[in-house]
Formats: structure tokens, C-alpha cells, sequence
């Protein structure tokens, strides 16, 4: 049984609530929304992002047209926090919900979390998304994460624990 508990937290305005829900039973691609990765240096340290108007997370967005989840997640990383990961594992599995209908979580109420090792860090580039890129620590991306802090902590411990696969 998962014993993460739902959070919410605000997104440009809206209210998300996300309940973490393992990845015993993944929802179809047509049916998740967001991808995103918790990238692990060779240290276990969390390449992390700040993005404008929302505060430090992990790099990760919508999924576009004809994309796949992995495709998205790699564009998004490479996008946000100019890196580049091989081997992602998914570790999460969250169902997002929000009164917002703009938002289109009522068609594709979920997003997908991996874990991966970087490979490769480019020179980071400020743009209209996000100001910076941290290479953080566990507790240090605990501590500044825009979100719950519990659900933070159990993230990049299963991140880590996966990264011991890679």
C-alpha cells in the first residue's frame, strides 16, 4: 500500500491536488498530461529547476501531440534544465484533479514521475520558463521544493533507490 498522502499546491493560479499512487498500476498513455524526472548525478545529488512564478521542482511538463511520456519527459528536461538522461524508471504514478476545467485534467487526469541518471550537463541557458538550475542535495531540494516537503523527501528517496539500478 502507498502511504503518501494527497497535497495540494498551486499552479499558476489553480489549485492541483495530487495523490501519489505508486506505479503498481500505470494509466494509459492517452490518460496522463505531465511527465517529469528527478535527474540524479553520479553523487545522488537532484538536478533541480526554478521555474518562474511556481519555485524550485524537478523538470518536467505537458505532454504534446503524437509524444509519448518518456519523449516529453527527455524535451522537458532538456528544455528546463538543459541536461540529458538515459534510462528513466518510473517511480510515481500521481492522480491530479483541480475545479479548474482549463486546466484538461478531467480528460487526463494523471502525470508520471521518473527517476534517471544525467549523462550529460550543457551550459544552462535563463529563459522564459526557468530562472535557474540547482544541483541540490536530498535535504537541500526537501527544503526549497514548492510543494509538500513529505511528499519531496519519499520522491527522491525512491529516485535514489532507483538510481542504485542504473
Amino acid at each position: 500500500m502507498y502511504m503518501i498522502k494527497s497535497f495540494s499546491f498551486n499552479y499558476f493560479g489553480s489549485v492541483i491536488t495530487a495523490t501519489p499512487l505508486g506505479t503498481q498500476s500505470v494509466p494509459s498513455e492517452d490518460q496522463v498530461i505531465t511527465a517529469a524526472c528527478i535527474p540524479l548525478t553520479d553523487g545522488n545529488k537532484v538536478v533541480a529547476v526554478n521555474v518562474i512564478g511556481r519555485g524550485v521542482d524537478i523538470p518536467g511538463g505537458h505532454i504534446d501531440p503524437g509524444e509519448t511520456a518518456i519523449d516529453a519527459m527527455h524535451r522537458e528536461i532538456h528544455e528546463e534544465a538543459f541536461i540529458e538522461v538515459d534510462n528513466p524508471i518510473l517511480i510515481d504514478v500521481l492522480r491530479v484533479t483541480s475545479s479548474d476545467k482549463r486546466l484538461g485534467l478531467g480528460e487526463k487526469p494523471y502525470m508520471l514521475i521518473y527517476a534517471a541518471k544525467v549523462q550529460k550537463m550543457q551550459d544552462f541557458v535563463v529563459n522564459d520558463e526557468v530562472s535557474e538550475r540547482l544541483v541540490l542535495s536530498k535535504e537541500e531540494f526537501v527544503s526549497v521544493y514548492f510543494a509538500d516537503h513529505d511528499y519531496a523527501n519519499k520522491m527522491v528517496s525512491n529516485a535514489i533507490q532507483a538510481a542504485s539500478r542504473f
